[in-house]
């Protein structure tokens, strides 16, 4: 399914952080009430974000074994320093069975593919599900909102920061960072338990099939648009350190 000499978009280490992996992560241990646990990481990269979060849970005195899965090439060696341990191979060759998960996360990873090619990635994605696991993603499903829900969603979450202008302008970029930094959280959710995740992989299909014919044009321009710039793009090295 996947190309191995392809080029991973860089990654950081407080990247779980900032897109609400983290979060999610948390929200699991406190409803489970887990302390020994196996992390997947699919699509890991250089699996630098997924060492961070393992620190955390060190830190934290959370048992846990993490294991990267990425096809590419290029981040094998860094990849095998980060992770308990690293399959560089396609994860949809990899037997599942032999990787029994706690919290399976898949981000970013499969932008780019077409509804049949998505929703199979979820689909095994549960596979290494048990029964009380979770599924963390930022996979969407193909759904536009409405011009009007997508204005009242921005009027309620920029609309205090601008008035924060008025009467502390020193706070205002903060206040900004944070509005961003949620909105970029807001798209992270989890499945919990297989049934959800498979459930989940249905929808995928079900709201591509329902996406009127303009608005499947106008995805495939913008996809292919997404990874031209991915190619192109080289990110700045993060050196800010983050606490948990």
């Amino acid at each position: 399914m996947f190309d191995k000499n392809w080029k991973p978009t860089l990654t950081y280490p407080e990247r779980y952080e900032e897109i609400g992996v983290v979060d999610h992560v948390l929200e699991y241990l406190r409803a489970s009430n887990k302390r020994d646990i196996v992390i997947v990481d699919i699509g890991c990269s250089t699996a630098v974000a997924t060492k961070q979060l393992k620190n955390m849970l060190d830190n934290s005195g959370i048992k846990n074994r993490t294991i990267g899965i990425d096809l590419s090439q290029t981040v094998r060696e860094e990849a095998m320093q980060n992770v308990d341990l690293f399959l560089n191979q396609d994860v949809m060759y990899v037997d599942s069975t032999l990787y029994p998960a706690d919290i399976v996360i898949c981000c970013n990873m499969i932008f780019y593919l077409n509804h049949l090619k998505k929703a199979e990635v979820i689909s095994k994605c549960s596979q290494f599900m048990k029964d009380d696991s979770v599924l963390i993603t930022n996979t969407p499903l193909f759904e536009q909102p409405s011009d009007y829900a997508q204005l009242k969603l921005f009027l309620r979450d920029y609309v205090p920061v601008m008035l924060t202008i008025f009467y502390n302008p020193k706070r205002f970029y903060g206040r900004y960072k944070e509005t961003e930094s949620i909105r970029v959280k807001r798209r992270m959710f989890s499945f919990h338990g297989k049934n959800e995740a498979v459930a989940y992989a249905g929808r995928i299909i079900t709201s591509w099939e329902n996406l009127p014919l303009g608005q499947k044009f106008g995805w495939y321009i913008e996809m292919a648009r997404a990874q031209f710039l991915t190619k192109v793009r080289r990110l700045k090295p993060r050196s800010k350190k983050r606490k948990f």
